[in-house]
């Protein structure tokens, strides 16, 4: 299906970008971003969107409702304002330019895609009625033509062609008086009269005989002649001042075919329509209003409309119309009548009462649309907006809502309240690996077994992602929290079956209470997350309650994380090199990089608080290049100094592992600091490997045809089999420092170093052993053919020039 096309008008460039993502992820196409009145109409012009987004304060000269007025009339596109001004005397001079609608700055995504798709059917059903009123004035047997109010010719149907000689492409935006010369035949005779001066504003006119149409070609025409004028109920807007129906009085049936022609129209007409007399008895009814209500006209003649009552609107709601109706001549508004069957349904009502010359009141006219499936269409919008798609669940935006009510019942009530925020453990493993269609079968069964302990009173909700909300009301003691919440991570761990496979996940819960751990929204949300965040530091697969140290530690976090932003401007990360040992002769193979931060207050950041926070900010692929960088800066001077043939590696993280451009980043950096690519080996964990094993291969044989070294680290730590280790381009398993620490006391950890020594010289791989801290260990792994090592043993990991001295002293 073709994306709909938007403008956005803004003189804001940050918003204007933000809105741009915004529709873009709403699955909209932006045809382009204009500042000014002027850009916008070129672009309108240019683009020709579906829909305009503008600003009503521009800058330049035309504000946006001029410039929305322009668009509309040039080219009938609709716009939508964007206001942060609700004012009613700004309202009421937009209003001038009918736009579509109106967004009240801020906004969220679904109040933008609700107003935006609720603009765009408006406008089809503009579009669809301008083509019934053309098609409809067509059908006429009468000459018809409409003008504007200053007086510009808008339409002429085919009947008005014939008659004055004039096509309707010819005709259409020149001045009525030019096409339609009408001539008073009777006392002042071929004295051409200006048509509008014969216009009433008030009341339908139909002129007597004498007149005559003098055609293009000079010919005079005998014709009947009405003018009905259309006056806008807001007299500052005038769309249309009025329609001339005339008639060849030559003709012999026209009266017929005119007569005929209105009891059409009435009886076609797509909203329905009861005439009454000035007591409200009904005199006529068309056929839509028999459609919509089940009444035919034997049934209502001479009874009032309230026959269709509901019920449902008091007695002051009458007494309003009819006052509203009196004073102004009209009323208008949604309304519940009740169709024949019973059944109550809604309907957009509009009452005009017709007054004779003096005055009075002669009749009433009601003109009604049944607004049944317009109303469903808002339902399902509200359900959109406010309910997950996935889940069915409650959404954020209503989880908010009903959290306030939940405050304030407990506030009123004088009871606490419980708020559970729940993160399922291992699920992004499982969406990575199974597919994001498991992923959602996986959330939308946790929402089943969520709702499976909870009341009707409380509430369970998704924000998004896999996080999940409770709202839990009335309860009496924390022992009955503790028991819900044990329910929850016991379900939870059970065994899911997502088709033919069995999956596994857990969940961690950070709990708040009102108001003990806040007395507002955003204070016990912030800190159920905090909670939240406390369980899956200690282990996952539990839940926390909040108190105070946890706000504490998240404050530190905070903290951290503003320092890590800046310390790359502050030049505070360093790379360290752990020497590579061969214990055949114990000389100095290589090293491995490692990052270490100093900063300047705290000293230096252990890399196990730093790296999980730099992976998740996102900052670990810049981290990682930079490491990449000073590597091979380092290397490029070591060589200057003498020292070569060091072979140095460099661990990947997932993030750039799964980088489509890594290639091509450090092929540029390898190549602008001038180093032998030989002296490069990239270190990838097992994990990483696994979670797209095709797509690893495939990165991995691009590296080494850059001519780099691979290694895969922390072997034995993951989930590899036989069956994909080989088909991986590796040259080195590092053996992790798990099974290094015990391998003198555990049998078990002895037998797996001695496994994996001897797959990876099967598989013609070279095999590391990290994490090396005592002789016996040294004394084990030479033993059983593990010839290369680094550890505390040799070395601690060192600065760069450190490194140099221990290398170069290690070779006299």
């Amino acid at each position: 299906m073709k994306l709909k096309k938007i403008l956005i008008v803004e003189d804001e460039g940050i918003v204007a970008l933000d809105l741009q993502d915004r529709l873009e992820q709403l699955g909209y196409e932006v045809c382009g971003i204009a500042d000014t009145a002027k850009i916008a109409l070129k672009m309108a012009a240019k683009h020709s969107p579906d829909l305009v987004l503008m600003d009503i304060v521009l800058k330049g000269e035309r504000d946006g409702i001029s410039a929305a007025k322009q668009i509309n009339e040039l080219f009938g596109i609709p716009v939508v304002f964007l206001t942060a001004y609700a004012d009613e005397k700004t309202l009421a001079r937009a209003k001038k330019s009918h736009p579509h609608g109106y967004i009240v700055k801020p906004f969220n995504a679904q109040m933008l895609r609700s107003n935006i798709e609720m603009a765009l059917h408006r406008h089809e059903v503009d579009q669809a009625l301008d083509a019934c009123y053309s098609t409809t004035l067509a059908s006429i047997g009468d000459a018809v033509i409409s003008f504007d109010h200053e007086g510009k010719i808008r339409y002429l149907n085919a009947m008005a062609e014939a008659l004055s000689g004039w096509k309707a492409k010819e005709a259409v935006k020149r001045n009525l008086s030019d096409v339609f010369v009408l001539i008073n035949s009777g006392i002042n005779k071929d004295e051409s009269i200006n048509p509008l001066t014969l216009l009433d504003t008030q009341t339908l006119l139909s002129l007597p005989h004498g007149f005559e149409l003098q055609s293009r070609f000079g010919t005079l025409i005998p014709i009947t002649l009405n003018i009905i004028p259309i006056k806008s109920k807001d007299e500052d807007v005038q769309n249309e001042a009025g329609i001339i129906i005339f008639s060849d009085k030559r003709e012999h049936l026209v009266n017929e075919r005119q007569s005929k022609m209105a009891e059409k129209l009435f009886d076609n007409s797509i909203e329905g329509i009861v005439l009454t007399d000035n007591e409200l008895r009904i005199q006529q009814i068309n056929r839509t209003f028999t459609e919509v209500t089940g009444y035919e006209f034997s049934e209502v003649v001479g009874k009032t409309p309230a026959i269709l009552q509901s019920g449902q609107h008091d007695d002051d709601f009458y007494k309003n119309m009819w006052a509203t109706l009196k004073r102004t001549g009209m009323w208008q508004g949604q309304i519940f009548n009740r169709r024949k069957s019973g059944e109550i349904y809604p309907e957009w009502l509009s009452i005009y009462s017709i007054k004779n010359k003096n005055g009075d009141v002669i009749n009433y006219i009601g003109l009604f649309s049944d607004l049944t499936e317009k109303k469903m269409t808002q339902d399902h919008i509200h359900q959109l907006a406010h309910y997950d798609a996935l889940t069915n669940l409650p959404n954020r935006l209503l989880f908010m809502e009903r959290l306030k009510q939940s405050i304030v019942m407990a506030r009123r009530k004088e009871i606490p309240l419980g708020l559970f925020f729940i993160d399922l453990d291992g699920f992004k493993k499982i969406n990575d690996s199974l597919g994001h269609d498991a992923g959602d079968l996986l959330l939308q069964e946790v929402a089943l077994r969520l709702k499976k302990y909870m009341r009707e009173s409380d509430t369970v909700c998704r924000l998004g992602g896999d996080e999940f909300t409770i709202i839990i009301d009335g309860y009496s003691q924390i022992s009955d929290i503790i028991i819900v919440v044990n329910k929850i991570l016991k379900e939870l761990s059970a065994e899911f079956k997502i088709g033919e496979r069995s999956v596994y996940i857990t969940a961690s819960i950070g709990i708040s209470i009102y108001p003990d751990d806040g007395c507002d929204i955003q204070e016990l949300i912030k800190n159920a997350d905090t909670a939240m965040y406390a369980a899956k530091d200690k282990g996952k697969n539990r839940y926390e309650f909040y108190d105070y140290e946890m706000n504490r530690k998240t404050l530190e976090r905070l903290t951290l994380e503003s320092c890590l932003h800046r310390a790359y401007d502050e030049q505070q990360f360093m790379v360290y090199y752990q020497p590579k040992i061969n214990l055949i002769d114990h000389s100095v193979e290589g090293a491995e990089a490692l990052i270490r931060w100093n900063h300047p207050t705290f000293g230096f950041v252990p890399p196990s608080q730093f790296i999980p926070l730099a992976e998740e900010t996102g900052m670990i692929a810049r981290m990682g290049e930079w490491v990449f960088r000073q590597v091979c800066r380092d290397l490029s001077e070591w060589e200057e100094r003498g020292l070569t043939g060091i072979i140095v590696s460099v661990n990947l993280s997932a993030v750039q592992f799964r980088d489509p451009n890594l290639v091509k980043i450090l092929d540029t950096v390898i190549t602008q600091e001038g180093v032998n690519v030989h002296s490069l080996e990239m270190e990838i964990t097992e994990s990483m490997l696994m979670n797209d094993v095709k797509s690893s291969i495939e990165m991995m044989k691009q590296l080494k045809e850059m001519g780099l070294s691979l290694s895969i680290d922390d072997f034995g730590t993951g989930y590899s089999s036989l069956k994909y280790l080989k088909q991986f381009p590796v040259d080195v398993l590092k053996i992790d420092k798990s099974f290094i620490d015990e391998i003198s006391n555990n049998l078990d950890d002895r037998m797996i170093v001695k496994a994996v020594i001897d797959l990876a010289h099967n598989l013609g791989m070279k095999v590391i052993a990290e994490g090396v801290e005592k002789l016996e260990q040294v004394e084990f792994l030479l033993q059983n053919g593990c010839q290369k090592v680094q550890g505390f043993y040799f070395s601690k990991a060192v600065d760069a020039n450190a490194f140099y001295e221990f290398v170069m002293g290690n070779r006299k």
